[in-house]
């Protein structure tokens, strides 16, 4: 499989911002929240905190955001879900 990186750094800018601004503001609602995280099979917390990854991301597209690693979601994710 074709290392992620390298594909979402072909992408123009304005396609990858526009992209992140989507899913931010996809996981923005509640239903969608619910259904991605049903559709994946992930708690809905997790979703949660990849659209806050999103946001990060789309806000400040030159900054590493503050959740960088797997180990960092899955604190954020118990985090939002109170654990």
């Amino acid at each position: 499989m074709k290392n992620i990186k390298n594909t979402l750094a072909q992408l123009d800018d304005d396609l990858l911002a526009e992209l992140l601004d989507a899913a931010q503001f996809a996981l923005n609602d509640s239903r969608t929240v619910k259904r991605v995280a049903a559709e994946l099979g992930v708690p809905a917390a997790r979703v949660k905190a990849l659209a806050y990854i999103a946001v990060q991301l789309s806000m400040e597209p030159d900054a590493v955001p503050e959740v960088s690693t797997m180990a960092e979601l899955d604190a954020l994710s118990a985090e939002l879900a109170g654990v």
